[in-house]
């Protein structure tokens, strides 16, 4: 009997076709993996840019003398110093100056990539101010991000160190 020396033309019409099924699997699953990763970023981003907000705005609140509540869309903050922190709303942006006198000291602006409602509310007792970011309703597909509410006691920071220096 003869040996074979080759392979037969339907053997590599199958091993073809296997390894592009096994290609095509392995880039659809890449491309996959790529996106999650990408919105995964996104949203690590969004929600850094929230902690780095609630930071900010608590420790104003804190150390806050009094509040005046312009709008829905913009707060002022009068320290004991008398220095002044404003915060506003601009379009997808929360702005943050601070002035002493009439110079701005520092400038903040708080980002967001997807529609979403910002306000400013008082809750109950007028001591206490939040900021409410809410994403805006959607009228098709699942809410991508929850809303967050911050929430601060006005001189809180005041009455404990007022308090320690009273003992």
């Amino acid at each position: 009997m003869r040996s074979r020396r080759a392979h037969t033309l339907i053997e590599l019409c199958v091993t073809m076709s296997v390894g592009s099924a096994l290609m095509v699997t392995t880039v659809g699953l890449l491309h996959q993996s790529l996106s999650l990763a990408s919105t995964a970023r996104g949203r690590a981003e969004a929600q850094r840019t929230v902690d780095r907000l609630a930071n900010d705005f608590r420790h104003d609140v804190h150390l806050t003398a009094s509040v005046t509540s312009l709008d829905a869309e913009q707060i002022e903050l009068t320290r004991d110093d008398g220095s002044v922190v404003r915060y506003r709303v601009d379009q997808q942006q929360l702005r943050r100056a601070e002035s002493s006198g009439e110079a701005i000291v520092r400038r903040e602006s708080y980002s967001f990539d997807q529609a979403i409602t910002i306000r400013f509310e008082t809750i109950d007792d007028p001591r206490r101010v939040a900021i409410v970011l809410e994403p805006a309703a959607l009228s098709h597909g699942p809410r991508r991000t929850p809303a967050h509410r911050i929430t601060a006691v006005v001189g809180r920071r005041l009455a404990l160190q007022q308090g320690e220096l009273s003992r």
